[in-house]
């Protein structure tokens, strides 16, 4: 009878113990990030030109950006500490052809992915970014003509606008930001 009674007492324990067992794995956490990212290689735009990285600077796909986040209020505010300087040169022909002299320029689509959302259009007031070209401005659809592109190199850069922080962005969330610039000859 005891022999009975103890071997009950040994499931059960074994049970509760399986049971507890079980509730730890489902208290420890984990996560992952997983990204793709793939370019479509660019369709015969007919004009003859091609755009490349400048010299010296990084590839056009790989910018990055250093926060700084003020959580002195209830609302945390992320906003860019740098980011990297994207450069480009216009070739005639392909990669290999001499340098476009002059030619005009418009910032055909400006979209960010923030905190894991989707692809977005930037309204820069209220999103809190802006592209510059060479120190000014680019403005979506709005045609820089006639950049010379012999006295400097044309150098892109993302930064803060106003002081209220990059929208839908939160510590610990990522940011991507594509900027997709037109060229054509000057004509």
């Amino acid at each position: 009878m005891k022999m009975k009674s103890v071997t009950k007492l040994v499931c059960a324990l074994g049970i509760i113990g399986v049971t507890q067992s079980s509730f730890a794995a489902i208290g420890d956490n984990a996560s992952a990030t997983f990204q793709w990212v793939g370019t479509v290689a660019p369709t015969d735009t007919s004009n003859g030109l091609t755009i490349v990285a400048a010299v010296g600077s990084e590839k056009l796909t790989d910018g990055s950006v250093l926060f700084d986040v003020d959580d002195s209020g209830s609302d945390p505010i992320v906003t860019i500490r740098s980011a990297s300087e994207l450069s480009f040169d216009v070739k005639e022909g392909d990669e290999t052809g001499p340098s476009l002299a002059v030619y005009d320029y418009t910032l055909a689509s400006f979209k960010k992915q923030a905190g894991g959302s989707h692809m977005e259009r930037i309204d820069p007031a209220a999103d809190g970014l802006n592209i510059t070209s060479n120190g000014t401005v680019l403005v979506e659809n709005v045609t820089v003509a006639n950049y010379d592109n012999s006295t400097s190199q044309n150098i892109l850069t993302l930064e803060n606008e106003g002081a209220a922080g990059i929208s839908g962005l939160a510590p610990g969330e990522s940011l991507i930001v594509q900027a997709a610039i037109l060229v054509e000859q000057t004509q």
